[in-house]
């Protein structure tokens, strides 16, 4: 599969951007952010590009304001179809959570699903605080997880991903089971090293 092959890009520019910007540059993914205003970040390393450029790199993250989710989301809908989509977003400020419509019943992994019906979304880095992202780096195969994903070939590949950036990938299940790694889920802001992590799952 060789993911590291294929370019990523990021919808967002913000912290959590940036961090997984720079962590999947170092595992040797060619990959860009992305806003509404294209430039250079202070670091001189990352290049801002605009949300379209983004949209055509081979895999594509979300990783913006959830309130801005749903209008990209269908904006870039065309040029995501048939891609991984690696939803980062977290409905965590005031009100984001309840105006998405988002519930027990409904994931953050099936909003964005439903948004783009025609990629293949997983969720992943979705509990890891943007801070933290480094950590698998910096101590490979001991930190956990968790992510979702709802067909094989898209498990696989998000997989890749996270065991490039030195985590241990730990299934959460379908988008569907996927609540321990949204706001408030077991994971919800934790990492843990990866037995634990697959304890806190299976405890749900």
């Amino acid at each position: 599969m060789l993911t590291t092959s294929r370019s990523i890009g990021i919808v967002g520019a913000g912290p959590v951007a940036l961090s997984l910007a720079e962590v999947l540059r170092r595992a040797g993914y060619a990959t860009v952010v992305s806003s509404r205003t294209e430039h250079q970040t202070r670091d001189g390393e990352t290049a801002v590009v605009s949300f379209t450029a983004a949209a055509e790199m081979d895999i594509v993250f979300f990783a913006v304001r959830h309130d801005a989710s749903r209008e990209l989301a269908e904006r870039l809908r065309r040029l995501l179809r048939g891609k991984l989509v690696v939803d980062v977003d977290n409905a965590w400020l005031p009100g984001h959570y309840e105006r998405a419509g988002l519930s027990s019943d409904l994931t953050e992994g099936q909003w964005m699903a439903n948004l783009l019906p025609d990629s293949r979304v997983v969720r992943a880095f979705s509990h890891i605080d943007w801070n933290l992202f480094d950590r698998g780096l910096a101590r490979p195969a001991y930190w956990g997880a968790g992510y979702a994903a709802d067909d094989p070939e898209s498990d696989a590949e998000i997989r890749e991903i996270l065991e490039k950036v030195g985590f241990v990938p730990v299934s959460a299940g379908s988008l569907a089971e996927s609540a321990g790694v949204d706001v408030d889920g077991v994971l919800w802001s934790r990492l843990l090293p990866a037995a634990q992590t697959e304890a806190a799952l299976r405890a749900r």
